[in-house]
């Protein structure tokens, strides 16, 4: 029973806190890295809502294969995280941000029953 708290705990520490919420505690950075303004931070931000919410209605749809949607947010956040890291422009950078935020959306139902 422990490892599956400790695996949950760092599944959802790896895709709220680094995935979904990093984009705003580097947004200083990033918009002064990639010329973005405040209006398009903003739309990119909820682009990463967007996504969170579709991946959370989809992780409830398919509750049965819990498995599955614990990869699927391993890998969307991984992917995404990725993305992030080696953005070359902005649009790689938006892109990459929404795919993280949908990590955080299918976490969230396969640990709350």
């Amino acid at each position: 029973m422990r490892g599956f708290v400790l695996s949950g705990m760092a599944l959802i520490a790896a895709t709220y806190g680094l995935a979904r919420f990093g984009y705003g505690l580097f947004l200083p950075r990033f918009m002064e890295e990639f010329g973005i303004s405040s209006a398009v931070s903003g739309f990119i931000q909820a682009g990463s809502f967007l996504s969170f919410c579709v991946a959370a209605v989809v992780a409830t749809l398919v509750s049965t294969h819990p498995r599955r949607i614990v990869m699927a947010a391993s890998a969307t956040a991984s992917l995404g995280s990725l993305g992030v890291a080696l953005s070359p422009n902005a649009g790689v950078l938006a892109v990459s941000i929404v795919v993280a935020g949908a990590g955080a959306g299918f976490a969230t139902p396969a640990w709350s029953p």
